[in-house]
């Protein structure tokens, strides 16, 4: 094949990958996984005036379940940090609080992710100093803190004092793998088989700040979703500019990731995704939960 004719089925595959969904660096990114519109329904949950959640901080975690929809949020409380809070909803598109109160205040809490395996419900959290704790619970309204995150460097170190948040995981067989980050300079990958002690797998971030500007300030993780053989990474974005942004980035092994050519994909920030029949749907956290579906063609 001559290099004309090369260069020719190069340029005609760029503008089908352009025409069937966003591509960078030769990666697909299909639609339902980059394109969301706003649906035409009342906010999902709001905070309620002059009580512990009167305001909404930092990430909330959305679990679809048989039994429904179950959202954890954190209410800030101005003397104490902030305490978790939780809501379900049959459809995920209006969600009552479980409880009045929250149903964890015995310490701060925030930034929360949870998963369910082998029928006990993880929780992978801030603590207070930004430092990450991992709680466990039955039924999903009681948790018992187990301790602080053991994180370390590749060679097994300690890592450095400082902020160290955001934790969200990907489990593959028996590995959990955490995906964090630091003082938002990046987002770093680190390993476990107990999910307790964790061991980075390179000591530089797995993803970087920039080149773009709309990510070379600060970038913060939100949530990792597999779909047709790739995961997505679902993080906060910010430029030089005061606002967060969501943006995505791809990656066939949790090492290896390429940023979304046309992030931002909202203004919002602070989201995480649902399968759902007809693609995906993506719950903004800040200040108020509201639900966004995929645009599907």
């Amino acid at each position: 094949m001559s290099a004309r004719v090369i260069i020719v089925v190069y340029a005609l595959a760029v503008i089908v990958c352009a025409l069937l969904a966003g591509c960078s660096g030769g990666v697909v990114f299909p639609d339902e996984m980059v394109r969301f519109e706003a649906m035409p329904i009342a906010p999902a949950l709001e905070p309620e005036p002059d009580r512990w959640d009167a305001s909404f901080a930092e990430r909330g975690y959305v679990l679809k379940e048989a039994d429904g929809y179950w959202l954890w949020f954190t209410g800030e409380q101005v003397e104490h940090g902030g305490a978790l809070g939780l809501a379900w909803s049959s459809d995920g598109l209006r969600f009552d609080r479980v409880s009045p109160d929250p149903i964890y205040s015995e310490r701060p809490i925030e930034d929360v992710f949870v998963l369910e395996a082998d029928g006990v419900y993880y929780m992978f959290a801030e603590g207070e100093g930004d430092q990450p704790m991992w709680l466990t619970s039955s039924d999903r309204v009681h948790w018992t803190r187990q301790g602080a995150l053991d994180v370390r460097a590749k060679d097994g170190t300690p890592l450095p004092t400082g902020p160290l948040g955001t934790p969200s995981i990907v489990v593959a067989g028996n590995r959990w793998y955490l995906l964090y980050e630091r003082r938002d300079d990046g987002i770093w990958l680190a390993v476990s088989t107990d999910h307790r002690t964790f061991v980075n797998v390179d000591d530089q971030p797995v993803i970087p700040l920039g080149p773009d500007g709309y990510d070379d300030a600060r970038i913060s993780l939100n949530q990792v979703v597999r779909y047709q053989g790739r995961y997505y990474a679902y993080y906060n974005a910010q430029g030089r500019g005061p606002a967060w942004t969501t943006a995505v980035a791809s990656s066939p092994d949790l090492v290896h990731w390429d940023k979304f050519a046309g992030n931002p994909i909202m203004a919002d920030h602070i989201a995480v995704l649902t399968a759902e029949p007809d693609g995906f749907r993506l719950y903004s956290m800040s200040p108020t939960v509201h639900v966004f579906a995929s645009h599907v063609r």
